[in-house]
């Protein structure tokens, strides 16, 4: 399945879809639905415990085992990695901002920012446990990955949330971001 991530306004992505499935006798489902933030001004949550900390050499498979966790939850069975732990090793490369909350040493959330580029990075691989969340975890590493993105030279830090996860959508507004476009992937089958 070939995949379209539309940044079109509405009219523009049916107009391109019709005219594709007419070509091509190929069918269109909708994969996912997705909001753009950019971050205005950063505002960490209050009090919550723990701190953030670099992702370092002997966290690679805890991080890859939560990249996987993340992606099956968000993608389903779209999100399978070849390799997890390879695909865990590039963000250990210097100019990467993947941090992990740890409470009393044990880490319990995930966060990553990319390198800027152009003035700009993203924040991505935002994952807490089950057994980690409500309790504030996601949103202040999501936080200190921002922060991070900041001290890394990016002017503007963006994110990318499922419109139909309600949690991400309310808590990237409390900590300084807000939405600025919805996107819509769109995967075309061979017909």
């Amino acid at each position: 399945m070939n995949s379209l991530n539309s940044v079109c306004g509405s009219s523009h992505r049916e107009t391109f879809s019709a005219a594709y499935v007419d070509r091509t006798g190929a069918t269109v489902e909708t994969l996912m639905r997705l909001r753009l933030f950019v971050l205005v001004a950063l505002c960490p949550p209050g009090e919550v415990r723990g701190a953030a900390r670099q992702v370092v050499e002997s966290d690679v498979d805890l991080v890859a085992s939560w990249q996987c966790a993340f992606r099956e939850e968000a993608l389903g069975d779209r999100g399978a990695a070849r390799d997890p732990r390879e695909s865990a090793q590039p963000v250990l490369r210097p100019g990467h901002g993947l941090l992990l909350w740890a409470v009393d040493g044990v880490p319990v959330a995930l966060a990553g920012a990319g390198p800027p580029v152009a003035g700009m990075s993203r924040v991505s691989s935002v994952y807490t446990p089950p057994e980690h969340r409500c309790r504030g975890y996601g949103s202040a590493v999501t936080a200190a990955a921002s922060a991070w993105a900041l001290a890394a030279g990016a002017r503007d830090v963006v994110l990318f949330t499922d419109r139909a996860n309600p949690v991400s959508n309310a808590i990237y507004p409390r900590i300084g971001y807000r939405p600025v476009y919805d996107v819509l992937e769109l995967g075309f089958r061979s017909g």
